[in-house]
This record gives C-alpha cells, structure tokens and sequence, in this order.
C-alpha cells in the first residue's frame, strides 16, 4: 500500500521540479532603451555630465548558482560624439554581486583583439544599468592598462536626467559591491 502511494508522489515531486527549473532558468527576452548621464565621479567633477543613450536586447537568464547571464546586443552613444558608438553583439554572465564585464571581440588587420570597456550592473528587468567605464593608464611595468577607481571613475547610468539621479541609481545598483561607501 504504502508503494502505492509514495511511487505516485514521488514523480509527481520530479515534475514539479523540472518545471520549477524550466521556468527558473528559461531565458526571458528584453528589450531596453534607456537614456542616462556619463560623468565623472568625485566632486571636483560635477560638471561632467553627458546624455547617453543605452539599448539592449536580447535574453536574460537565471542560473542555479544565483548568476544571471545577457546574450544579446549591447548599443551605448554618447549625445556629444567624443567617444565613437559602440554597437555589438555581446554575452555578459554577471555574479552575485551583480556585475558582469563588458567585452568585446574584434578583428583589426585580420587579428583578433578583446576590448574590455568595463563592468556593467543592471536590474532583474533591464530598466536600470551602471556602467563602471574602464579608463586606459599608463604604467611603468607594461605600457598601458586599464582601471577604474570609485575617486575620480567614469561612469553611465541610467535612467537618468542629471548626475544626481545618475550617482543614485548607481549606489542602488552597486550597493552590494560598494559596501556601505557611497560614490559621489
């Protein structure tokens, strides 16, 4: 009798779990254009401010180990044409934490190059990102690296109409790496 019965619940709990795994890690499609600030972190540089337009579309999925990942394309302009704009194809696999790295591949001459343009935060639906933008630094060592620092950093968030708003939807984003500091 008592086969009878757990056999039965058993599969039944199978199911539900495979459902319940589908519908966790099934991939879910966005599309987002937000329009947002770039600036220059610190307080000596609150007048740099630019507007910037953000669009990614694509898919956003779940994995069991609490990480999220993006396949899709990934296009950043800038409203006063410094900076070049930047249209591709990318996958972004972000941590616990929330962030993922921003790399692109490309081909220069016929060789193959990666271009790390920097760590990028969004939410669950893909309607607020914080970009952390690396800078290139010259170093004694090797020539030229590229960092970022939370003194005087480069950054892109969004949506925003101002700095302000900008600086507080990256606190709200990064809150986890940032640990109680504050960007200003």
């Amino acid at each position: 009798m008592t086969k009878k019965i757990i056999i039965p619940i058993l599969v039944i709990s199978i199911i539900m779990l495979l459902v319940l795994y589908t519908l966790y890690t099934n991939p879910k499609k966005y599309s987002s254009n937000i329009n947002g600030i770039s600036y220059q972190l610190g307080i000596e540089n609150r007048q740099l401010a630019t507007p910037v337009n953000v669009q990614l579309n694509g898919y956003l999925n779940r994995q069991l180990n609490g990480n999220k990942k993006f396949v899709g394309s990934f296009y950043l302009k800038l409203s006063d044409s410094s900076e070049p704009e930047i249209n591709r194809n990318i996958e972004i696999t972000f941590d616990k934490v929330g962030r993922g790295l921003i790399i692109f591949d490309e081909t220069s001459s016929g060789i193959p190059k990666l271009n790390s343009y920097g760590i990028v935060f969004i939410n669950n639906n893909l309607s607020e990102i914080s970009i952390m933008k690396y800078k290139e630094e010259k170093n004694d060592l090797n020539g030229i690296h590229k960092g970022w620092s939370g003194e005087d950093g480069f950054m892109i968030s969004g949506p925003a109409e101002n700095r302000s708003e900008a600086i507080d939807i990256a606190n709200k984003l990064m809150k986890k790496l940032l640990n109680g500091y504050p960007l200003v």
